[in-house]
């Protein structure tokens, strides 16, 4: 009889090791994966408040190489998409005001590749309406505008395409 005690008191022993044991490997799967996922939400927040950073210290290229890094862990973060497209569309308007147009138009261009904001084509189509409106052989502009717009091969082909249809004109 004593043995038959000792054996369930046994049994039941190892019942409650096993059941302390799966417990215990259930807290730390939650906690490691909680601590993962928090890491990417810390590394994508440090990302942002660095881009903004240097956004704020007008260093535009740091600025999008920071919002880069965020869009690396979270690709389709809106978020770092619509701080992005600010810092291109600030950059293009320090590059404009320094009266390097073909750079602001540069950067606009990198800046739609990337985000496809739609603020973007109306800063680059704002850029060359001044560019027309400021340039006495806009004629000439057109001509070379047709030509780029009519190349199947350039490479703002699609993004030229946008900004005539938001001008309302048509391609040939």
């Amino acid at each position: 009889m004593n043995s038959r005690k000792n054996a369930l008191l046994s049994n039941k022993k190892s019942i409650i090791l096993i059941a302390a044991a799966l417990a215990l490997l259930a807290v730390i799967i939650v906690v490691a994966v909680g601590v993962r996922s928090n890491s990417s939400e810390n590394r994508l927040q440090a990302q942002l408040d660095l881009g903004c950073k240097y956004l704020e210290e007008l260093n535009y290229e740091k600025a999008i190489a920071a919002f880069d890094a965020a869009l690396s862990i979270d690709p389709k973060n809106e978020q770092v998409l619509t701080y992005m497209a600010d810092a291109y569309i600030a950059w293009a308007e320090s590059e404009d005001d320094a009266g390097n147009s073909d750079r602001a138009l540069e950067i606009l261009h990198e800046g739609y590749e990337k985000t496809t904001d739609s603020r973007i084509i109306d800063m680059i189509t704002a850029i060359e309406n001044d560019f027309v409106a400021d340039d006495p052989d806009a004629e000439t502009q057109d001509v070379a505008s047709d030509e780029i717009i009519n190349d199947e091969n350039a490479p703002y082909r699609n993004l030229a395409d946008d900004i005539w249809r938001l001008m309302d004109f048509q391609l040939l």
